[in-house]
């Protein structure tokens, strides 16, 4: 039986030939994707070499680089967690040496998130220096203007991924009137610069059958979106627990997205997808970890919870962390849960976990 490391590699191949594939019709991103797909191989190598000396590195790293926002949307999950606002956001040098060690050990796929990221183009400039690393920016794209998209037209590592609640009503409803107008602007600005972008929708039981239907996903892919990334919503706000995701929601998106990708194409990931065929969630160093503003390395963002920290340690160190471990052998990660996020439900056990440690 395939492991989860070896699954996970399968994956991210995968993802690198539907990329090209995409892009065989626009010579002027065919080069940036072979270089993007060369580079997810180079990171693959890396991994099992770390592995052969008993370092196992995650794939994927989420990287929450800025508290700082220019929108209030309703249920936030980086709002919900009081704690981490009064701590301040690591320096544009610390991220870099974050990044460079990152590129070393082999991470493939580094996603960029905040608060808005955009807010810090410091940190940006020096994401663009690890051609080796894919960073998707997770932004809500209010800041995308000729020069960011400009940008993102040089550093082909960098793919913006523009968010969406679904169409005009239920985006105004959560991020505020006029910002799903100003999404589409960013979109051809992003798209008549030849920029590779995507955009990601928070899937609920209210707003299944239209974020994910053929009508609204095709109008998405002619504005020139290349990739779709549906993120499960999880209630961190202990509101709306009626539309976080149950099994029948989850496999009706599943049969979705397969009509989708035929029938309008593109790339299209559910996060977190299917954790029973995984193993489990892929939080806390199984498939990635999270890094929050201030350099907690933490299991993922629904479990701000942390032991470690990149301010005074190598990402190497970190990753070695006494209480990542406790979790991934707690049996935390597999058990059944409501919405998308085992370790949002159990979080009262997971900190009970580093409480133990920490006696």
């Amino acid at each position: 039986m395939e492991d989860l490391g070896g699954f996970l590699d399968r994956g991210i191949r995968e993802l690198g030939k539907d990329a090209l594939r995409m892009v065989a019709r626009r010579p002027a991103l065919i080069l940036g994707m072979k270089r993007l797909a060369d580079g997810l191989a180079a990171a693959e190598a890396k991994r099992n070499r770390a592995k052969g000396s008993g370092l196992d590195v995650p794939p994927f790293m989420i990287a929450s680089i800025t508290k700082i926002c220019n929108l209030g949307c309703a249920g936030c999950y980086d709002a919900a967690n009081s704690a981490s606002r009064c701590t301040e956001d690591l320096p544009a040098v610390t991220w870099g040496r974050v990044f460079a060690e990152a590129a070393g050990l082999g991470v493939a796929f580094m996603l960029l998130a905040g608060g808005e990221p955009l807010e810090r183009q410091d940190v940006l400039d020096e994401a663009a220096r690890r051609s080796g690393i894919v960073f998707p920016v997770f932004t809500n794209g209010l800041l995308i203007d000729g020069k960011a998209a400009r940008f993102f037209a040089r550093n082909r590592n960098m793919i913006p991924i523009v968010s969406l609640e679904g169409g005009r009503q239920a985006t105004d409803a959560r991020r505020g009137p006029g910002v799903f107008d100003k999404v589409m602007e960013a979109m051809e600005l992003l798209s008549r610069e030849g920029v590779f972008f995507g955009t990601s929708l928070t899937m609920t039981r209210a707003n299944i059958e239209e974020a994910a239907s053929q009508g609204f996903i095709g109008m998405l892919r002619s504005k020139g979106v290349g990739a779709f990334i549906y993120v499960e919503y999880v209630p961190v706000d202990g509101k709306g627990e009626d539309l976080a995701f149950g099994k029948e929601e989850r496999k009706t998106l599943a049969s979705a997205l397969d009509g989708l990708r035929e029938g309008v194409g593109g790339i299209h990931i559910s996060f977190p997808g299917d954790e029973e065929a995984m193993g489990g969630c892929l939080a806390a160093g199984r498939g990635f970890v999270h890094i929050n503003h201030s350099g907690g390395l933490e299991p993922c963002p629904f479990s701000p919870v942390s032991d470690v920290s990149l301010k005074d340690m190598s990402l190497k160190e970190a990753l070695g962390s006494p209480f990542l471990k406790r979790l991934r052998e707690s049996g935390l990660m597999g058990m059944e849960h409501l919405g998308g996020c085992s370790l949002w439900n159990g979080r009262e056990r997971v900190r009970e976990l580093l409480r133990r440690q920490e006696e």
